[in-house]
């Protein structure tokens, strides 16, 4: 799910200097993963505009796509999984018409 989260210079009183520190805590605390980033003038202040999803909420939805279906870990269970035991017969010949 995509998350909003805005900060104004008029928050700490005009200064781009502690504009800066507060995102960056922000970006340290929550390690967003940021879609997309405006930036406005609102009067004479500034409005930084940030859409971003939770680090967990991406990671959940990853591990979902990758994860092995129930009834391929009942069956697999007993299996060795190692490539480098496969036969591979490689393609069946054939003939080319020319």
């Amino acid at each position: 799910m995509y998350r909003y989260k805005g900060f104004n210079t008029a928050q700490v009183g005009g200064d781009l200097g502690r504009l800066e520190v507060v995102v960056n805590e922000w970006m340290q605390t929550h390690r967003p993963r940021i879609r997309l980033l405006a930036q406005s003038p609102h009067g004479d202040q500034i409005l930084l505009s940030f859409v971003y999803e939770e680090p967990s909420e991406t990671d959940e939805r990853a591990a979902r796509k990758v994860a092995v279906p129930e009834v391929f870990e009942r069956t697999l269970d007993a299996d060795e999984l190692d490539p480098a035991d496969t036969d591979d017969p490689g393609l069946p010949e054939a003939e080319l018409p020319y």
